[in-house]
């Protein structure tokens, strides 16, 4: 149940509305799909008033990572839920005219596997340049000992050759 003070020009009162919780929970969950996000629907002081599962009410203390984010007015935080001990990533939404608080938060594990998913065949390509790169330094330092040896060779030829011609001028 919502109420909200309304002032018109023939009128001043409250409006009460009144959404049912199965209907707010099944939306939740439309947003809270994967295995570990939670979505919640809670009060500024901190009693989350419906979840994206079946739980009762629950008050969160003082020292939670959402209460410290509305203290702040920070929007995204990240930090290990009370209420279930998951570390999470967690957009929160202030609703001001309704005092109410809108967050999602998804598992750090996800974020993190889908950033492994994304990055890996950059590092896949990464890695196969960097072989491709150690075969062709390998290649490029035999070629260049072969040529050192063929040249040293090819010293040692023609200075024995050199020798030779001198030893049979002597003769």
């Amino acid at each position: 149940v919502f109420a909200q003070p309304f002032a018109a020009r023939d009128f001043s009162g409250v409006i009460v509305s009144s959404v049912a919780v199965d209907v707010l929970r099944s939306y939740l969950q439309t947003i809270a799909q994967n295995p570990g996000d939670a979505a919640s629907l809670m009060r500024v002081d901190g009693k989350l008033l419906i979840r994206n599962f079946v739980s009762p009410p629950s008050m969160l203390p003082p020292d939670a990572g959402a209460m410290i984010a509305l203290k702040t007015k920070t929007q995204v935080i990240r930090t290990v839920a009370k209420t279930d001990g998951v570390e999470r990533i967690y957009a929160m939404l202030t609703l001001p005219d309704l005092s109410l608080v809108v967050n999602y938060g998804v598992t750090t594990r996800l974020v993190f596997r889908e950033w492994a998913y994304q990055i890996a065949p950059i590092l896949g390509a990464l890695f196969a340049l960097g072989a491709i790169g150690f075969v062709l330094v390998g290649k490029v330092r035999s070629d260049l000992a072969a040529q050192s040896s063929r040249q040293e060779a090819e010293e040692s030829q023609r200075r024995r050759e050199e020798a030779e011609k001198l030893a049979a001028e002597r003769q």
